[in-house]
């Protein structure tokens, strides 16, 4: 269970880190225009594209990791399906927390942030403790999962409350879209996996069940992926934006997965 907590852990670090080098140059620069629209627009694109692009890649990797993890570190491992699962959960839910850390400190008020840490820190001690007493360490990764999904909340509050009034309709919009679409690609993600994780399950050897899940995960995430570029011709002016997501160096393959989505979804 450890060295499972411990690798997912290093992972969230790293991605936390690498989403933040993206996200607050663009967010500093977007509130240095003074431009409160540019402002929302920089940071709805990061929330909705991290959403669409990385939930239906978890999904497919919580379906399909029972037959990943026996192979990769051992059918000791197979006890710690369920919490690798949850810990899974809890990292998507880390880099929103991170995103909106990220956008208090681009609008110059870091120390919002304070509050939220300590009521973070408090819940992690407090209801660490009592999960664990009561669930071993199955609460241990309740209780990341719970409190990265308060932790949220709270500092969404925090910046929202730090926001001009009158943007209720707007954000309410936003989700709703963003809902929508998001249950389109769940829904894919789900639909293929569903056949192939139960036929997986009838074949004998360990290492042919991984190759086929692993085959399958990327095969259906790229299919939901998909989705998000084929439904409809992106303008130019947001195509750019999403572009400013990834290195230059991966700039023609964007495109190019743009094109080809299109070509699929006849968007």
């Amino acid at each position: 269970y450890y060295s499972i907590a411990v690798i997912i852990m290093s992972v969230i670090t790293v991605f936390k880190t690498v989403l933040n080098l993206i996200a607050y140059p663009a967010l500093v620069d977007a509130h240095s225009r003074s431009d409160r629209k540019e402002f929302d627009l920089t940071i709805h694109i990061m929330f909705k594209y991290w959403t669409l692009f990385f939930v239906p890649l978890v999904a497919a990797l919580i379906i399909f990791i029972p037959y990943a993890l026996p192979v990769i570190w051992g059918p000791a491992y197979e006890k710690s399906i369920l919490i690798t699962q949850i810990m899974l959960v809890g990292f998507v839910i880390q880099y929103y927390i991170s995103m909106y850390s990220s956008a208090l400190t681009a609008i110059e008020k870091p120390h919002k942030q304070f509050v939220p840490t300590i009521i973070n820190a408090a819940m992690y001690i407090v209801l660490g403790m009592t999960l664990v007493y009561m669930l071993g360490i199955l609460g241990a990764a309740i209780n990341v999962l719970v409190t990265n999904v308060v932790s949220f909340f709270i500092i969404r509050y925090y910046f929202i409350r730090e926001q001009p009034e009158g943007g209720q309709s707007g954000r309410r919009k936003f989700i709703l879209g963003l809902a929508k679409v998001l249950a389109v690609e769940l829904g894919i993600v789900v639909a293929l996996s569903m056949p192939i994780w139960y036929f997986t399950g009838m074949l004998a050897e360990h290492h042919l069940q991984f190759a086929v899940a692993l085959l399958s995960g990327i095969a259906i995430s790229l299919v939901s992926l998909s989705y998000v570029f084929g439904r409809k011709k992106f303008s130019d002016d947001e195509i750019g934006r999403i572009l400013k997501m990834f290195p230059e160096s991966m700039h023609s393959l964007v495109n190019w997965a743009w094109k080809a989505s299109l070509v699929l979804w006849r968007g």
